[in-house]
């Protein structure tokens, strides 16, 4: 999806910076970034306690003066020392929104996920300009439970790219590809293993995620629960973004849609 979003802003002559502050990405998504966005990192270790990488990430912010700055999550907006990029700021909701708005102090800020257990998605989002929901569903609960408006912008993936079969399916068997990560509480995969049973029988479902992200549990889970159902193949590999595969349905779920 940022690909896609970027790629469509630098077509249209925008200036685009990318600033990765973890070192922890997808190097093919990298590469498929237009040459003209200019792409920058921060190099901080996953989980590291260093505040260096908050004081480069202001550095960076003064350097490259964005007339928008827009934010991944919302509690980064914390890191923000200057005023006038911290009114320039805009984050996603990606998620239902769960826990608190409410603000600490100077360690928590920069480190806000070692103070709470449950450190939710909504923080600093009373603060921040402009919110973007990805769904209907998302802007209604951030409404209702936080009295908080937002944009809802669905997604940036170009659908146009998907190969669509005709009216008549070709096959006898149909092979589903399913690309989330491994989570099913939140996206729904045993609701996709019960509905491929109930409508196809003994079939064999293939799961593929995209993410680093895998829950052992849900692993654990949803292997199990294709052993009941007779369903033949829970696979946990990795799969290129909006690539070609030798699949007849392409599923990206979520537990709130299903």
């Amino acid at each position: 999806m940022l690909v896609n979003i970027i790629n469509a802003q630098a077509a249209l002559n925008a200036k685009v910076n990318i600033i990765i502050i973890n070192d922890l990405y997808e190097k093919t998504l990298i590469s498929g970034f237009d040459t003209r966005i200019n792409i920058i990192f921060l190099h901080r270790k996953l989980h590291s306690r260093n505040p260096w990488f908050a004081i480069k990430l202001n550095m960076t912010l003064s350097r490259i003066e964005p007339d928008v700055i827009h934010l991944h999550r919302s509690d980064l907006y914390a890191l923000i020392a200057r005023r006038k990029f911290s009114r320039a700021a805009c984050a996603t909701l990606h998620d239902l929104p769960i826990g608190s708005v409410r603000r600490g102090g100077l360690i928590h800020r920069l480190f806000p996920r070692l103070y709470s257990s449950s450190p939710g998605n909504v923080a600093y989002m009373d603060k921040i300009n402009k919110i973007f929901s990805i769904s209907q569903a998302v802007h209604d609960h951030l409404l209702e439970s936080y009295g908080i408006e937002s944009c809802v912008v669905c997604n940036g993936i170009i659908t146009s790219n998907f190969k669509q079969r005709p009216n008549k399916a070709p096959y006898k068997k149909m092979k589903i590809v399913q690309v989330s990560r491994l989570e099913h509480d939140k996206k729904g995969q045993d609701l996709l293993i019960e509905a491929a049973e109930k409508l196809k029988g003994k079939e064999a479902l293939q799961y593929v995620r995209e993410t680093y992200d895998v829950s052992v549990t849900a692993k654990k889970y949803l292997k199990e629960y294709s052993n009941i159902i007779m369903l033949t193949k829970v696979n946990t590999g990795r799969v290129k973004p909006q690539s070609n595969h030798t699949s007849n349905m392409f599923i990206a779920e979520r537990r709130i849609a299903a």
